[in-house]
């Protein structure tokens, strides 16, 4: 194994110091969007539109989402092609659309199409990190405690180094608040 220098991806993540920026972020982003240039999607049906956004473009974001808060500008920017993309079959090609993005994002029982607002699954993602990080005895998450615990106790609106543990400094807060 070779010694590095931040910043460098592993496994298809960037890793760096301090709080995750748009420029760092923007390579995942146009990496999982580019698929969509190979894919034929005004020949697709609307309904085969969504199941590819719900399976393989939602999904492709989840294992960065459970690992660093995303800038709202980036995750804007990418619904925004999703939206454009489950319309005209084209993430570039625009359309005048005259229903919310939120009310496609609701369950089929609710009259939506089920697919996953990437804000709210980033948010989701963290606070069940951020959870398993103040409970989990694993050996994983006490190491991560006993390492970055006290630098997010004294940073309370702070600068925290750890791009890691500035992903969920505000969810360590809300369970501050509540006792945990």
């Amino acid at each position: 194994m070779q010694i590095g220098r931040l910043p460098f991806s592993y496994l298809g993540v960037p890793l760096f110091r301090g709080k995750p920026k748009k420029s760092v972020l923007q390579s995942i982003a146009d990496k999982i969007m580019s698929k969509f240039a190979n894919w034929k999607g005004n020949t697709l049906s609307l309904a085969c539109r969504a199941t590819l956004i719900k399976s393989v473009i939602t999904e492709s974001f989840v294992h960065s989402f459970m690992i660093y808060k995303w800038p709202s500008s980036l995750l804007r920017l990418v619904n925004r092609k999703l939206r454009f993309f489950l319309w005209t079959g084209s993430c570039e090609e625009t359309k005048l659309i005259r229903v919310a993005w939120g009310r496609y994002c609701k369950p089929y029982s609710q009259g939506g199409l089920g697919l996953k607002d990437l804000g709210l699954l980033n948010d989701s993602l963290l606070k069940k990190l951020t959870w398993k990080f103040m409970t989990s005895e694993t050996f994983v998450f006490s190491f991560l405690r006993e390492r970055y615990l006290t630098q997010l106790q004294k940073s309370h609106g702070g600068y925290v180094t750890s791009s890691i543990c500035h992903s969920f400094h505000s969810h360590y807060s809300d369970l501050l608040k509540e006792g945990i």
